[in-house]
């Protein structure tokens, strides 16, 4: 037995030292890293007080472990939900302190309290288990391409791990194994569930490192395609969405339109004001502009004060009043910053897709003219490209 607690210790170290590295190489977050590794830090100095077992301690031995062990697995816990974006609530610590107070105070009270503090122990050490199940299933339904096969390997581990509690302490109740009380002793039941327990170990962890890495590519992955500021698509996804809507024009022939914007005398808000407010406006504008968009649509911010929408299977004369919508709504807005409430208005070009449109850069370049007709003829205002017709129409 103490060969195994030896093992389950250097085990457990390597486990903190991975995640201690992963935490500081790909940076994840850095209070997440340190829950993890602290946890198994202290699932080590558990093993270890059950493998130096005639080290003398200044408190029960039974404590010691008991406090480690569950310690480990709620602060593994509260990483978890740290990484989900929900707070571990305090309660729960406060309930883990009482019960482990509770089974020291029957431990000192009689020997005869064998079997509820063994009940207690069980409850103290499933719950969080259990709880980073529940949390892992539902933080894997939120991700964009949810890994299943990831949570599955997680969480037998740890019901495997909350049934071996389970069993000891069904064991102890009824008697049938009064050794199982005290790892110490090393009944057979202990033996096996701690050869189980190195085993799943690291499946759990390998499968919780795919989770993280995992959610790390898709933060990646949303990061590179969202313009910080205003939480809209960037330059590079408009152009790769135009270059698809364009490729399915050329070949169904359903037209698309592009509406080009720019927000008036933004330069003057950012020079009397500063950047800051004028953040606060680019922010404001997203907001209006994202009303009324229709789940097609792809709305993107393309430059400092510029922005751009592609409406699929819509025809100019359906984008112009769009567009027309949106100028009266950013016009009478009023955009409330650290300088006080701002008035902004909004030129506007739009384009229509046609056959002679070699590629979608050719559209935007004539809704980036209409755009500019607008400017000249006094801002706040909506112009279109000229209209391609297309073969068979009529005029």
């Amino acid at each position: 037995m103490n060969i195994l607690m030896a093992g389950l210790a250097a085990q457990l170290l390597v486990y903190s030292a991975f995640w201690l590295a992963l935490g500081l190489g790909y940076r994840l977050k850095r209070h997440v890293a340190l829950m993890w590794a602290t946890g198994w830090m202290m699932g080590a100095g558990a093993a270890i007080l059950l493998y130096l077992n005639a080290l003398e301690l200044p408190v029960s031995r039974d404590l010691a472990v008991n406090a480690l062990a569950i310690g480990a697995f709620m602060l593994i816990r509260q990483g978890v939900d740290a990484f989900a974006g929900v707070r571990t609530r305090w309660w729960e610590y406060a309930l883990v302190l009482c019960g482990l107070v509770a089974v020291e105070w029957l431990r000192m009270r009689s020997d005869d309290t064998v079997a509820l503090r063994v009940c207690i122990f069980t409850a103290l050490a499933s719950w969080p288990l259990l709880a980073i199940c529940w949390r892992a299933v539902r933080w894997q339904a939120t991700m964009p391409r949810p890994s299943w096969w990831s949570i599955v390997i997680l969480v037998i581990p740890l019901v495997l791990t909350v049934g071996s509690f389970v069993t000891r302490a069904v064991l102890v109740v009824t008697g049938t194994d009064v050794n199982s009380v005290s790892y110490e002793q090393g009944s057979r039941f202990d033996l096996v569930a701690t050869l189980v327990f190195l085993l799943v170990l690291g499946a759990f962890n390998f499968s919780l490192a795919n989770l993280v890495l995992g959610a790390l590519v898709a933060r990646l992955h949303t990061l590179s395609a969202t313009d910080q500021l205003t939480g809209l698509a960037n330059r590079r996804v408009m152009m790769r969405r135009l270059m698809e809507e364009h490729a399915r024009f050329m070949r169904s022939g359903h037209v698309y339109s592009v509406v080009m914007m720019d927000l008036d005398h933004f330069k003057k808000v950012n020079d009397t004001y500063g950047h800051g407010v004028g953040d606060q406006v680019l922010k404001g504008l997203a907001n209006l502009l994202q009303s009324g968009q229709r789940q097609t649509d792809t709305l993107a911010r393309t430059g400092g004060e510029e922005f751009m929408l592609l409406m699929p299977m819509t025809d100019v004369d359906g984008a112009v009043a769009h567009a027309n919508r949106l100028c009266e709504r950013v016009a009478k807005a009023t955009m409330a910053t650290d300088a006080g409430v701002q008035h902004i208005t909004l030129s506007l070009g739009v384009a229509e897709a046609g056959l002679d449109d070699v590629s979608a850069e050719v559209v935007v370049s004539r809704a980036d003219t209409a755009l500019y007709r607008a400017k000249d003829a006094g801002r706040n205002r909506v112009e279109s490209a000229p209209r391609v017709v297309m073969p068979g129409w009529v005029l």
